[in-house]
């Protein structure tokens, strides 16, 4: 259809009996009204504009003054949707300003079909260059041009600001004033992340003799991780914690449902008997999707933190059977602190002085020289007071040996009866001296 038809059909015209046309939208006063938003709103707010409305602009500037088309309703308060079909300077004229000596014309804006221009004129200490379609203005007051825009290869040698280094001039040209500002001033900052992780401890030592009754305290936290934008904390990179699991030596795991609030987890474990060797417990904490990352002009950055887990933390402990000797009286075989079977090496005893045919001892667990150990004894070493070092007796390993007498002994660890091999000094009675065993 060529056109919409009309709802009512007349048979006659009107005669108007006002100065003013019979659609009120017809004629404005001045341009500016012609794109004031406010001029086209009815009483609800509306705005009844559509392409092709013919709007006559009457008390302007004789270049403003004429009949105009609206060719873009959608945007009607830009003055290029107006098409100014007669008046002014006339249809199709180009409105502007004589360009003088040194000074460039520079486009304005459209209104209708006319274009028109403002002059930009050289001051004190400023020239005006063109080049092709390109203007360029020199303020440095030395009256000298400098066309760095007109070379595509200059580049900026380092960043400033929120422009990298390798910047081009061209790359600027597409900036409004306040974007380089922006830009130049406040460059975005992307956040960084500090990932989500959990800790894993308890109250127990590390070694503890086999065969003791143990009760343990284990303590899981979990930290959110956190959304850092220049160092500042934004926000948490995970959601809250949903559950704590455990696995004890056994491979058994525990479950343990959490408040979404509760960023610790506390385990007792009643009657554990400390066994032969390592011992694991382990523990991880799962959680919620983590909240949007913004950089620091609140814009949204990647993509939250999915749901999941943290990793395995685990703490063990090793059973071991303890060393005797005789450190405290010569007739008596003392416990020692506690020693790695599987690590432990170069073990001092600081051994009391032999008397009335009491001599030097030291008992070492079966199970540590053999299995499931199998750390055999290498040597003893003495301490030479003298040189400051430590010496094997006879001159080697395997000859320091056999100044010790062996012996299958028992001793009573946490109420059981265990195999130890008891090792006595042989050679003649001698004083207060420092041993290392080497395994």
């Amino acid at each position: 259809m060529s056109r919409p038809v009309g709802t009512f059909n007349f048979s006659a015209n009107f005669e108007p009996r006002l100065k003013a046309p019979l659609d009120a939208r017809q004629v404005v006063n001045t341009f500016a009204d012609l794109i004031d938003p406010s001029t086209w709103k009815d009483t609800d707010g509306n705005v009844w504009l559509y392409n092709g409305a013919i709007v006559g602009v009457a008390n302007d500037d004789a270049s403003l003054n004429g009949i105009y088309l609206l060719i873009d309703a959608d945007n009607y308060t830009l003055s290029g949707s107006w098409s100014k079909t007669s008046g002014g300077g006339g249809s199709g004229d180009i409105i502007g300003e004589n360009v003088g000596n040194g000074d460039a014309s520079v486009y304005s804006e459209k209104v209708g079909s006319s274009l028109r221009f403002r002059t930009l004129v050289a001051g004190t200490g400023v020239t005006i260059d063109t080049s092709g379609n390109v203007i360029i203005i020199d303020a440095s007051g030395s009256g000298s041009t400098y066309q760095s825009s007109l070379d595509p290869s200059l580049s900026s040698p380092s960043a400033v600001g929120g422009y990298p280094a390798g910047t081009t001039v061209y790359s600027l040209l597409g900036d409004s004033f306040t974007e380089f500002v922006d830009n130049l001033l406040f460059p975005t900052v992307n956040p960084t992340y500090v990932a989500p992780d959990n800790t894993f401890i308890d109250d127990a030592d590390t070694l503890q003799e086999i065969g003791d009754d143990l009760d343990i305290t284990y303590t899981a936290t979990f930290n959110r991780g956190q959304i850092l934008v220049s160092s500042v904390f934004q926000d948490y990179r995970s959601g809250l914690p949903v559950g704590y699991a455990f696995t004890d030596p056994s491979a058994n795991t525990l479950l343990v449902d959490a408040s979404s609030s509760s960023l610790t987890n506390i385990q007792v474990v009643n009657g554990y008997i400390a066994k032969i060797g390592t011992q694991t417990w382990t523990n991880n904490v799962s959680y919620l999707i983590g909240p949007q990352p913004l950089n620091n002009k609140g814009q949204a950055y990647g993509s939250p933190l999915p749901a999941g887990s943290t990793t395995n933390k685990s703490i063990t402990m090793e059973g071991v059977y303890p060393l005797f000797g005789t450190t405290v009286n010569i007739t008596t075989l003392t416990k020692q602190t506690l020693v790695s079977m599987l690590t432990g090496n170069n073990i001092v005893f600081s051994l009391v002085a032999e008397s009335g045919g009491n001599k030097q001892k030291i008992d070492i667990p079966d199970t540590w020289t053999g299995s499931p150990t199998s750390r055999p004894l290498v040597g003893i070493q003495t301490y030479n007071t003298v040189s400051g070092q430590w010496e094997y007796q006879g001159g080697s390993a395997a000859i320091s040996l056999t100044y010790w007498t062996t012996s299958a002994v028992t001793q009573t660890v946490q109420g059981n009866l265990i195999n130890y091999t008891r090792f006595q000094y042989n050679g003649t009675d001698r004083s207060s001296i420092q041993i290392r065993l080497v395994f």
